[in-house]
């Protein structure tokens, strides 16, 4: 491995974070969603369903609870109900002053989601986090999604960081 870091280096160039459940706590506004959802088209959507499908993205979840159905209109219904719920999303404590943290440390700083491009933006401006975060890689940028490594690799990339760093 690479030589230890010297006085007042970091030990680490990047800080890899997921949106939900690292940076956001968005438990409650994702689950109230299915659940509205899957009253609305008449599938199963509880909690031991749904827990195995959080952090995939919304297609792939939907393609598992409603296979035989319009995915297309699920999910329009889905975002719709889900954009009245943003009062649900709450950071993390502390997560803004983490971030602060580890700019001024020369560490670079990814959220790396299977959300779009624009619920994650939209989220994290509300939350005051956009501004404090380097880069965003969602399904839009990639190929291959979570948990494929090509999302993490190109967040590395991005921040000039290798994945050992």
């Amino acid at each position: 491995m690479g030589s230890e870091p010297g006085p007042g280096e970091p030990r680490f160039r990047a800080v890899l974070l997921d949106m939900d459940g690292v940076v956001a706590d968005t438990l409650d506004w994702i689950r109230d969603t299915y659940l509205h959802t899957a009253e609305r088209f008449g599938f199963t959507a509880t909690d031991e369903v749904l827990q195995p499908l959080y952090g995939r993205p919304l297609r792939s979840c939907y393609e598992a609870l409603y296979p035989d159905g319009d995915l297309d209109h699920c999910i329009e219904v889905h975002r719709a109900f889900q954009a009245g719920l943003m009062h649900l999303i709450r950071p993390f404590p502390g997560m803004a002053e983490t971030l602060t943290g580890l700019r001024k440390a020369g560490v670079g700083t990814a959220v790396v989601t299977s959300r779009s491009i624009r619920s994650t933006r939209v989220t994290l401006e509300r939350l005051g986090l956009w501004e404090l975060l380097d880069t965003v890689v969602t399904p839009e940028d990639t190929q291959r999604h979570k948990p494929d490594p090509e999302p993490l690799l190109l967040a590395a990339s991005r921040l000039g960081a290798q994945p050992a760093e």
